[in-house]
Parts: structure tokens; C-alpha cells; sequence
């Protein structure tokens, strides 16, 4: 059994059964050695329960994708941007974002070298004194921090995004998406206990009171949630499933003028058991032409992609998140269907000084980590680490991903059109008849091993162990594998015991189709490893579709050709010296063909 975080969408790979239930209301849910319950309260009747059976896994998941779709949960198509390397404020800044920061941050990041394709200011860009009940939030919309305020004194610079325009020019001028921070929860009016407050907040809390945005009681009162995170105290919250009110928060969220969202509710709301209410508030900027990063959502991903709880690294009482929730959530938010996940951006907020040899280790094996998952984003700059050798590895990861990010894209889209989580597919997802691939994911033996694609396995070591861990038990499957790094093969199914990996490596194994799509320049690189002899890999989508077939009898490179059977060209190609891989330039539509290459 493999579960879901974001659904109570549950999957038996080996029985090729998997069942979700829909309907609204307070779920009861239960899973052990006696039984299988999924129930919900407070509801007329059940009409989105549903068993799914199949021969295929494939199929089992295609299923739960058109069931999902035909109750509402739908799917967002991702965009290529936000496949690139990104860079988040909260993590070289944390809450204190200022607008002189950012600039300096950024342009460090791209003077290092750093090819980022986006970048997100969560907080602190909306007007008031930072860190009073009385500032505004990311429903202020539109209303920078850019005008000085007489006799405020928060330690930071007044105003704290002084020019606006200049900052969005800074974005765009690197090549860089800009997305703030969006939440549907506002500052509830102080007659209801909460702190709006109309010179920073702005008169969108009255407007959508007044036109009945948002979520009431039964006695038409809005609802009320107490919290003490931000925004303290009391919220109300938008109602997703009112049309109008959603348009009308698309409205007001590009009023800031940016090019998307990071979706940053932090609503704790035990009780208002309305799973759709965050779906269609992120869908609908979306489908506007914004870049949406998802959080809170069910059942579908209806955003570019979808990212895991903030990470947070200290030690002791400090030490708030355990590293092995980061690879345990990312894989079961994978097996609900979704393999576009985000681990959060490498290193967490530091609670230690980043030259710290304990937070440094952690530093590059979460790199290392993020490098083999579909999205790889920073906060602080590795160059902060105070070890150059371990600064240039962490480069080194960063652009490695970044060049693979042709073939990490397909694989969403993938996932996308399939419904099946190809960019990060669990074991047991991919091999659902091989026993060893079940309970590896644990924190105990900590083999965190996922396949990136239909061609590469990840296997980084990673977990609370990370000061002493040098290696990992690594299972490979049915197949064979090459080690990224050495080029060394293994045929599966083998374990490797303890199998080292430096801090300085892709900890790796290329196996499965055997085909790798990179950016070359401003173009295109197929790297067809000496995996299997007869196979055909797809990439790409319509018109753009190539298919580059293995008809080759070995892999003897003076007897191997390769053709543009597209137009009809031999392609030259060269091979790797220490993987053998066959590499050679490829464009998008057409199709290749290997034959040859026998003795």
C-alpha cells in the first residue's frame, strides 16, 4: 500500500486496486491488518466513492485521474518556466524581505553563475511596521511597501520596496519569473476579534464582505477562524466555490503586477471539511496565464506543481523539521498521482551560521537530493557555505539539472496527460511485482530511491543521519543500471550494500529506456545509454513529438549509426568515456533511429 498526502487516495500496487473518496464532509478514514474504511459525516449521500481495479497500473491511474476530473478536481497544465532552477526570498531572508536584499540576492545568485528561471518574495512587500498585528499581508493588494512612513521603526529599511518597477524590471531582465506570496485568508474586521487594518489592508476585506465573498454560516454570518500564525488572530476565508468571488480575487491578485503565486495559506481550519475551497482559487490564476506553486489542495494539482511544507535546519529544540519527512512526503504526494513535487528550497531557514560543518553537510545532501527531483530552487547562495569544493559541487548539481530540465519537463507533461506520477515515480509504483521495491521508504535503512523519469533512478543519501551517513543500501530493479558518476553497470535486481556517495557527486544509476534529453546550447542532446538494444523512448507533445528507437545489435561504436529518419541524415555522435553513453544533437519532431554496433 502506498498512501497519499494531499487525498485520501489510496493505491494496492501489487493488487492493481487503488480507492478514493470525493464527497465533502468530516472523512472517516481507517487502514490496518483488519480493515479498509472510507467513510465521511454530515453529507446526504455518497456519490464519490470509487474502488478502481486494472491489469495495468497505468490504467488504475488513469481512471483516478478522469474520476477526479469529473467531480471538479482538475488539473492544471504545468509551464516549462517554472521547470527551471528557482530562488525563494524566505529562505536567504526569511520574513524581512526588503526590496535592496532582493536585488543584491539575485544578482549574486546569476554573477555565481546560477541560470534561475524564477523567484518568490513571500512576504513583507505589503505597507505597515513589520511584525505588528497592524501591517498588511498579501491581500493588500497592490499595495506596496514603497512609500516611507513618518516614525516607524522595525529595524528595516522605510519603505521596504521603495520602487516597484525597478524590481519587476530586475526579474524580467534576468530572465526570471516573479511570483509573490497568495493566500485566501484575510485579516477579519476588529468587531470580529481580528486586526483589519484599512491603511495597510486596503477595502477588500469590506468589499467582500459586502458582496458576500466569502465563507458563511448557516446564519449568513462570515466564518471566523482563530490562528496564530499569520496573519494572528482571526481570518475569513474566500469561498472557492463561489465563481464570482473567485474572478474577483484573480482581479485583485494582479493588481501587484507580478507573474504568479506562491500559494502560502497557512489556514489551519479543522472544521470547515471543504476540500475543494483551495482548488479553484489556485486554478483560476492559472488558467489566467499565472505561474501557480501549490500548497493546500485536493485530489488534483491544480498549479504548475506542488511543494512540500517549509524545511526548517537548527539543532536541538531548534532543530524543527526532521529531514526524513522531506523524501516520506514527497513520495506519497507523488503516489496520489502527482509527480511534479517540490521539496522546498535546499538548506531550510538556517538556524545555524551556514559555515556551521553540520549545517554544510546538510546543505549539500539536500542539494544533492533536489537535483534528482523535478523542481531544484535555492534561498541562500551555496557560495555562503565557506568551502569552495563544496560550493562548486553544489554548482555543479544545479547546473546538471538544470540542463536536464528537457527531460524532467516531458516527464510531467506526462504525468499530466496520463495521469501516472512519471517525474517521480515510487518504486512500488514502477515495479509493483518486485517485493524488494516495498518498504524501503522508512527511517531506518533510509533508501530513498525514486525513478526521475523513465530513465534515471535517484538514490541520495539523505535523512536525519546526514553528519555521519556516507552511503546508502541502494536497490536496482529488474535491468540494467550504469552509476551516473563511475560507469559502473550493475544488472538487476541487486542491492548494492552500503553503497558510498560522496558529498560532490549525482548519486544516480541510468537504467529503465536508457534515454537522457538535455539542453545543448540553445538546442537539444539525446544521450542513449548502453542500457538495452531494442527500446523506443518518446519525448516531447504534437507536432514536436520525437521517438528515438534502439534497433542496434550492441553497441560497438565503429559499427553503429544513427539516423534523422525525419530527414533522411546520418547524425554524427559521440560516446562517453566513461558511461559509453551514445550522445548526438536531436530537434524536436524528429524522429532516430540506432542500428548497427555489432561486432
Amino acid at each position: 500500500m502506498v498512501g497519499g498526502a494531499t487525498a485520501n487516495f489510496v493505491v494496492f500496487p501489487r493488487q492493481r486496486f487503488a480507492e478514493v473518496l470525493f464527497d465533502e464532509g468530516r472523512k472517516r478514514v481507517g487502514l490496518n491488518g483488519s480493515e479498509n474504511r472510507l467513510g465521511v459525516t454530515g453529507t446526504r449521500g455518497v456519490d464519490g466513492l470509487y474502488y478502481f481495479f486494472g491489469g495495468d497500473l497505468r490504467q488504475v491511474y488513469a481512471d483516478y485521474r478522469a474520476a477526479r476530473h469529473r467531480h471538479g478536481y482538475v488539473d492544471a497544465r504545468p509551464r516549462a518556466r517554472m521547470f527551471e532552477l528557482g530562488w525563494e526570498a524566505y529562505g536567504a531572508l526569511a520574513w524581512d524581505t526588503y526590496q535592496s536584499s532582493v536585488t543584491a540576492t539575485v544578482r549574486a545568485f546569476r554573477e555565481h553563475g546560477y541560470p534561475l528561471g524564477w523567484g518568490v518574495v513571500g512576504s513583507g512587500f505589503w505597507p505597515g511596521p513589520r511584525g505588528d498585528k497592524t501591517e498588511g499581508t498579501t491581500n493588500s493588494f497592490g499595495m506596496w511597501d514603497s512609500t516611507a512612513e513618518p516614525g516607524r521603526d522595525d529595524g528595516l529599511p522605510n519603505p521596504r520596496y521603495p520602487d516597484p518597477g525597478a524590481l519587476k524590471d530586475l526579474f524580467r531582465e534576468n530572465g526570471m519569473a516573479l511570483l509573490l506570496g497568495a493566500r485566501n485568508n484575510f485579516k477579519a474586521l476588529p468587531a470580529d476579534g481580528g486586526n483589519h487594518t484599512p491603511l495597510y489592508d486596503g477595502p477588500f476585506v469590506t468589499e467582500a464582505l459586502s458582496k458576500g465573498y466569502l465563507l458563511t454560516n448557516a446564519d449568513g454570518s462570515p466564518v471566523k477562524v482563530t490562528r496564530a500564525q499569520f496573519p494572528r488572530d482571526v481570518s475569513y476565508v474566500l469561498d472557492g466555490e463561489n465563481k464570482e468571488a473567485v474572478a474577483w480575487y484573480v482581479e485583485q491578485m494582479r493588481k501587484w503586477g507580478v507573474d504568479g503565486w506562491k500559494e502560502d495559506t497557512m489556514l489551519y481550519a479543522p472544521d470547515l471539511y471543504r476540500d475543494a475551497n483551495w482548488n479553484a482559487v489556485q486554478k483560476a490564476p492559472h488558467d489566467a496565464g499565472d505561474y501557480v506553486m501549490v500548497r493546500n489542495a485536493a485530489y488534483s494539482l491544480p498549479g504548475d506543481w506542488v511543494r512540500i511544507n517549509d524545511t526548517i535546519f537548527g539543532r536541538g529544540e531548534v532543530f524543527h523539521e526532521d529531514p526524513d519527512r522531506v523524501p516520506v512526503n514527497m513520495l506519497n504526494i507523488a503516489a496520489t498521482g502527482h509527480g511534479a513535487v517540490y521539496p522546498d528550497f535546499i538548506g531550510g531557514t538556517p538556524e545555524l551560521p551556514m559555515t556551521d560543518p553540520a549545517y554544510q553537510k546538510y546543505f549539500v545532501r539536500n542539494a544533492q537530493l533536489s537535483a534528482l527531483t523535478p523542481i531544484m530552487a535555492f534561498g541562500k547562495g551555496p557560495w555562503e557555505l565557506g568551502d569552495d569544493r563544496l560550493a562548486d559541487a553544489v554548482k555543479r548539481m544545479a547546473l546538471w539539472h538544470s540542463a536536464l530540465t528537457p527531460y524532467i519537463y516531458d516527464a510531467v507533461l506526462d504525468g499530466h496527460r496520463t495521469g501516472f506520477p512519471y517525474a517521480m515515480t515510487p518504486l512500488p509504483l514502477a515495479y509493483p511485482d518486485d517485493e524488494n521495491t516495498y518498504g524501503l521508504v522508512n527511517d531506518r535503512t533510509r533508501q530513498y530511491q525514486w525513478l526521475l523519469g523513465e530513465s534515471l533512478l535517484a538514490a541520495p543519501v539523505f535523512g536525519a543521519d546526514f553528519e555521519a551517513a556516507q552511503g546508502r543500501d541502494v536497490y536496482l530493479p529488474e535491468g540494467t543500471w550504469i552509476d551516473y558518476e563511475t560507469g559502473a553497470t550493475f544488472q538487476g535486481p541487486t542491492t548494492l550494500k552500503d553503497y558510498r556517495m560522496d558529498m560532490t557527486r549525482i548519486p544516480a544509476f541510468v537504467g529503465g529506456k536508457g534515454v537522457l534529453v538535455t539542453r545543448d546550447g540553445g538546442g537539444l542532446r539525446a544521450q542513449v545509454y548502453p542500457i538495452r538494444t531494442q527500446s523506443t523512448y518518446e519525448y516531447g507533445e504534437g507536432g514536436r513529438r520525437s521517438r528515438i528507437v534502439n534497433a542496434n545489435a550492441g553497441w560497438n561504436a565503429a559499427t553503429l549509426t544513427v539516423t534523422d529518419t525525419t530527414a533522411g541524415d546520418r547524425v554524427r555522435f559521440t560516446v562517453d568515456g566513461t558511461t559509453g553513453a551514445i550522445g548526438f544533437p536531436m530537434r524536436a519532431g524528429h524522429d532516430y533511429r540506432l542500428t548497427g554496433g555489432g561486432l
